[in-house]
């Protein structure tokens, strides 16, 4: 699933400092899953040859580590998050105080989401 983030947040959400939170998770997150995406790209391209050669070989090796890393920071964004929105969604339970809407939608649809990667 999907969260879209607002690109040009308003000047109330610009002083929300959840929303800033989730929104520089969001856009590295967005590079982790970039270099992801590439990385096992690039591994099955190398994978495909039928003969590897050393410059290939340290290629898988490089770019396995790579991936490892990128998945493990990915994982550690994704759980800062549902970190961050859990409180919150607790403490928008918990009270009776007038809430930004967009950050309510955010909030709720994130830590209901149960992402799970």
């Amino acid at each position: 699933m999907l969260f879209l983030i607002p690109a040009s947040p308003s000047p109330k959400d610009m002083e929300d400092p959840l929303l800033k939170d989730i929104r520089d998770i969001h856009r590295e997150t967005r590079k982790s899953a970039r270099i992801i995406r590439d990385s096992r790209v690039r591994l099955l391209e190398i994978q495909k040859k039928p003969n590897l050669t050393e410059a290939d070989m340290k290629e898988l090796r490089e770019r396995n580590e790579l991936l490892l890393r990128e998945m493990e920071r990915f994982d550690r964004l994704t759980k800062n998050i549902q970190k961050l929105v859990g409180t919150q969604v607790l403490k928008l339970k918990n009270s009776n105080v007038e809430v930004n809407p967009r950050l309510e939608h955010i909030c709720k649809s994130i830590y209901e989401s149960n992402i799970v990667l």
